[in-house]
């Protein structure tokens, strides 16, 4: 039996849709042939973008020649956990390590500090469970406490940050091959700190300050600056 086509919906990804199309685990429909050409255009199974076609493979396996009165066990591989992960920065450069932090998903708050990189790690989905398809969105507060104790004199206190979490709206960089996606480049430079409206219409100034602040040329070719683009925001 041949698979089905799904074309992926606003603020879907790869986990989300296996459980809507009752499939598990996850990453075989990853693995599946008919999904190659979305690798070959950059896409993640947590970065595609809307309109993009995704094969999902046939539920059933495939038919085994068997004696008839043998008994066969046929074991359905777990999915992959699921995470969540952050990097708070108080500068463009520097990390906000060791500050407390609240994440707030569905209700349930969940308390912390920053690691030593400025990281946050949440597990959504724990190894052989399915995502919460429910869960679109979050919000994070940080209390950051200020660089300097005193200044004039003054003791400085803490200051607290919020911000509004979206799950599966950041698109991939590139749309295909050596086209960038200016939606999926804005949205990064803008959760980096660089830009500060992602419907600014002119953001050459913000690329040239992104290739400063990580030893790029200012006028060095794209493919180099999509590249640290997806290093710094991209990566785990």
């Amino acid at each position: 039996m041949p698979g089905k086509k799904v074309v992926v919906k606003p603020g879907e990804h790869l986990p989300m849709i296996a459980v809507k199309n009752g499939f598990k685990p996850w990453q075989k429909i990853w693995e599946d042939p008919g999904n190659q050409g979305l690798k070959d255009s950059s896409r993640t199974p947590h970065l595609l973008l809307e309109g993009d076609i995704v094969t999902i493979p046939p539920v059933n396996p495939p038919a085994q020649n068997q004696a008839s009165q043998s008994q066969q066990v046929y074991v359905v591989a777990p999915n992959k956990e699921v995470w969540l992960r952050l990097k708070i920065m108080r500068s463009r450069t520097k990390p906000l390590d060791d500050v407390d932090y609240a994440l707030t998903l569905k209700g349930v708050t969940t308390t912390g500090k920053t690691d030593a990189q400025g990281k946050i790690e949440k597990e959504l989905a724990p190894a052989g469970t399915d995502f919460d398809t429910t869960l679109t969105s979050g919000k994070l507060t940080v209390s950051i406490p200020p660089e300097e104790k005193k200044k004039d004199g003054v003791v400085q206190g803490k200051t607290t940050c919020a911000w509004d979490l979206e799950f599966g709206v950041l698109g991939p960089l590139l749309l295909r091959k050596e086209r960038s996606n200016v939606s999926g480049v804005r949205k990064r430079l803008h959760n980096l700190g660089y830009l500060d409206s992602i419907n600014r219409i002119h953001d050459q100034g913000e690329k040239a300050s992104f290739r400063k602040d990580h030893g790029l040329p200012v006028s060095g070719p794209e493919a180099a600056f999509l590249n640290k683009l997806k290093d710094v925001h991209d990566k785990p």
